[in-house]
């Protein structure tokens, strides 16, 4: 776990932020993002853990954007829940985004 939240820090801007929701599972805040944005942030992201892992990991993401898919916590990580799933039903290690674009 270290490791891939090293790799997330290198990525990540200034006023990124990344956090622990659950036992493997983070979330990472790109504000001024769109989703077509933070498609492509998750999908380098994806790629550098691929990369700088040994054995290499691969990883399932879920994107929701604010106010765009809800305005409170709980409507957000729906949205991301459902396209974790979505990533993980199209063969896992991807970015899904289900909301609105």
């Amino acid at each position: 776990m270290k490791q891939l939240v090293s790799i997330a820090f290198s990525a990540l801007r200034e006023d990124d932020s990344i956090g622990r929701y659950g036992g493997d599972e983070f979330f990472i805040i790109l504000p001024d993002q769109t989703a077509s944005q933070a498609i492509k942030i998750a999908d380098r992201f994806r790629q550098n853990v691929m990369e700088q892992t040994e054995p290499p990991y691969t990883i399932s993401i879920g994107i929701s954007t604010y106010p765009w898919d809800g305005e409170s916590h709980k409507e957000l990580i729906k949205i991301a829940d459902d396209g974790l799933y979505k990533s993980k039903e199209l063969g896992r290690n991807r970015a899904s985004y289900t909301g609105y674009l």
